[in-house]
C-alpha cells in the first residue's frame, strides 16, 4: 500500500483500480489491478487503526507503508509469517495461531 492512498486526517485508505494489489508470480512480484472490480474502493478504518498507523509512519520513512526494513515489498507467506500472524495472536515472540482460524 503506497502512502498516497492512505488519509489518516479523513481515516481513510483507498485501494487503487490500476495499483491496488501486490501480485506474486514465481520469483516476480508486481503492483496491478485487484482481482474484482469491486475490490477498488474508499475503506473506512476504525479510530484505534488510524492511531496505529500514524505512530507507524512516523517512523516508517519508506515510500510504502508495510515493507520489510529496507524498503522492500514483503513476499506474502514471509508478511503472514513473520507480521501477520504474531500480530493477531498479541505476541510477536509466539505466533501459535493462524489466519486462517480469525473469523471473516
Amino acid at each position: 500500500m503506497h502512502r498516497d492512498n492512505v488519509d489518516l486526517d479523513h481515516g481513510t485508505i483507498t485501494i487503487d483500480p490500476h495499483t491496488g494489489t501486490l501480485h506474486e508470480s514465481g520469483h516476480s512480484r508486481w503492483l496491478g489491478a485487484p482481482k474484482t472490480a469491486s475490490s477498488a474502493r474508499v475503506i473506512t478504518l476504525p479510530p484505534f487503526l488510524i492511531g496505529l498507523l500514524r505512530q507507524h509512519l512516523q517512523r516508517h520513512d519508506h515510500e510504502f507503508i508495510f515493507t520489510t526494513k529496507t524498503g522492500k515489498w514483503w513476499w506474502r507467506s514471509t508478511f503472514l509469517r513473520r507480521v501477520l500472524q504474531p500480530a493477531v495472536n498479541g505476541n510477536e515472540n509466539n505466533p501459535q495461531q493462524r489466519v486462517r482460524d480469525c473469523p471473516h
